[in-house]
């Protein structure tokens, strides 16, 4: 089973929002006393405060505002917060501890199952049942599939919103074979993806885009008071150019993923480590604005519906190697055409190398590609290229 998520944008009243927000506000309190119980509870006894046992301190006498399922999701959210922290620093990640939630980052709220939090029709207007007394109207802008396991509301810079979240039933894939139309995508900066078949999608860079914007607002605001009105204003806009940066590159890779997924069968991408890839401080900005993972999920989550296969290859020399011989062609990178000097073929660098991983996902299944490396120098291929790249 997976899951998924619908999101749909609320219209509440004035009087509603004022809920909306009273009850944000209650569970971020929450949440805050709760991280102070625990700290004080190690400082006087050196134990971690279990969540069963802490659960019992929060009922409707000590919280009589809050309806008791968003009290358990509140201390359940904060639970996970401190398993995230431990297992963190059992892998040796540089984690931060738990922090206490101010207005400004608290955001959102969820309930335990779907019994609260419904999504109901009525006249053919659809409702949002927050409490027994509340409906909020919901802009179902498309229908959700699945069954229903709990509905969580957010609040964004442009406004309210509610999240179903959905489990759908596994699909199987199909088989593939040789007749299978089959695609390797290379990612890039310059060019988003460049495929196989020498098709080239140009990166939008949308942050560069808009960096004039952001940066001439976030200047503007850092001149006005903190805690004043309108400084508060120029945050509020500043936020919504940043939506809207981060909506315009969701939608341009939702395009590009549904054109790759509705078109082919296989679809080969290399496996990198971004996170990885990001500490080099002058390519970071520009492959977190190029949205790599994006795309890799999308179209992991879209093949899998569509019963298609997503197959993920080692990304080591993938554009140092011919994909017509196999043979190592060393290039730098700034060298934007592959030559190679074994058959003299000759093509661009990111169209090889969409081949290459094309023909490595297809022999990770078991398939030979008619055009690509043999099989004879695949099984040499990482110990001649460590000779030739050293």
């Amino acid at each position: 089973m997976s899951n998924r998520t619908f999101e749909y944008r609320l219209n509440p009243t004035k009087s509603q929002i004022q809920e909306i927000e009273n009850m944000l506000w209650e569970t971020k309190c929450i949440y805050n006393r709760a991280l102070e119980q625990k700290i004080n509870h190690y400082k006087e006894t050196g134990e971690y405060l279990n969540l069963f046992v802490q659960d019992k301190d929060y009922n409707i006498k000590t919280c009589p505002n809050v309806p008791s399922v968003l009290v358990d999701t509140t201390l359940a959210r904060m639970e996970q917060s401190f398993k995230n922290f431990f297992r963190g620093l059992k892998e040796g990640k540089k984690v931060g501890f738990p922090r206490f939630q101010s207005i400004k980052r608290w955001s959102s709220f969820k309930f335990r199952d779907y019994t609260m939090g419904k999504l109901l029709e009525k006249e053919g207007q659809w409702y949002w049942k927050l409490f027994r007394t509340t409906a909020i109207r919901v802009n179902l802008h498309r229908e959700f599939v699945g069954t229903p396991k709990y509905t969580q509301l957010v609040k964004k810079a442009d406004g309210y919103y509610v999240q179903l979240i959905v489990e759908l039933p596994e699909v199987e894939a199909k088989p593939v074979d040789n007749s299978s139309k089959a695609i390797g995508l290379d990612v890039g900066i310059k060019w988003f993806v460049a495929d196989s078949e020498g098709n080239k999608i140009k990166s939008p860079k949308y942050f560069r885009a808009n960096a004039w914007k952001l940066a001439h607002n976030q200047r503007l605001m850092s001149k006005l008071k903190k805690g004043g009105k309108n400084r508060d204003k120029k945050r509020k806009i500043l936020a919504k150019l940043h939506q809207k940066v981060s909506r315009q590159r969701k939608d341009f890779v939702h395009k590009v993923s549904s054109h790759y997924a509705k078109n082919y069968d296989v679809v080969c991408v290399e496996k990198l480590n971004i996170k990885g890839m990001v500490k080099n401080h002058c390519l970071a900005l520009s492959i977190n604005d190029s949205a790599w993972g994006l795309l890799f999920q999308l179209l992991e989550y879209k093949l899998q519906t569509l019963a298609k296969s997503f197959i993920q290859v080692e990304a080591k020399y993938t554009s140092q190697i011919c994909p017509r011989c196999g043979a190592v062609a060393k290039k730098s990178l700034s060298q934007r055409t592959h030559y190679c000097p074994e058959c003299l073929y000759t093509d661009d660098r990111d169209v090889a190398s969409g081949h290459v991983i094309l023909a490595r996902g297809l022999r990770s299944i078991g398939l030979v590609r008619a055009f690509g490396e043999s099989a004879t120098i695949v099984e040499t291929l990482n110990q001649e290229a460590s000779i030739a790249l050293a």
